[in-house]
């Protein structure tokens, strides 16, 4: 039969122990954790191996497998452990190796209004003959060494460098012309394929 919700009110309000209260299990997992099978196949061992042959962090180790004696609550895991406080990545990344290339580069590279001249010496008429010359190089070789470092280095090591690189391999892809952009995406690829089969 259905109930109406002030049945249900009325039901409740008579009897309120109707819903047993009761605190969650806390006695562990009864059976294998992913980390139980993890550590049965070795599998911390072997990213272990593998981060140490792609060039990741020296001493760098995955978390130990879990002990069948504790609970999960008296483990802590190595970024739960008190630690003294960082500076903030905000204040530390304007002084990192890229802003300080990037900031030049563009301010250099870029024509501006009153001083279209990028070399002093040079007649205006090659002066985008050069700019787009050094764009096609920092494009090829950029691209080439993100192609590079994806195929070779480890998860973390990637993650560290790329970004850097993707973001001056695309704007120097953008500022070329469309036929040296063309070639240069074309040598990133023919460096791609021919490289890392």
């Amino acid at each position: 039969m259905v109930q109406s919700r002030k049945d249900r009110k009325a039901a409740a309000e008579k009897s309120p122990g109707g819903i047993e209260l009761a605190h969650p299990d806390k006695s562990g997992p009864t059976e294998k954790t992913l980390l139980d099978w993890a550590s049965e196949r070795k599998l911390f061992d072997e990213a272990d191996a593998r981060q140490r042959t792609l060039g990741g962090k020296k001493g760098a180790k995955a978390p130990p497998p879990p002990n069948q004696s504790t609970s999960g609550r008296e483990r802590r895991r190595p970024q739960q452990q008190p630690s003294s406080p960082r500076r903030p990545i905000a204040c530390s990344r304007p002084s990192s190796g890229a802003s300080a290339f990037f900031t030049p580069l563009f301010y250099i590279l870029h024509p501006h209004p009153s001083s279209p001249t990028l070399v002093p010496v040079v007649p205006k008429r090659y002066q985008e003959p050069i700019r787009q010359t050094i764009f096609f190089a920092v494009s090829v070789a950029a691209g080439c060494h993100l192609i590079k470092i994806t195929n070779t280095y480890g998860y973390i090591s990637v993650m560290k460098r790329s970004p850097p690189l993707g973001c001056l391999w695309v704007w120097s892809v953008i500022e070329l012309n469309l036929l040296p952009a063309t070639a240069s995406v074309v040598i990133a690829l023919a460096y791609l394929w021919l490289g890392f089969r």
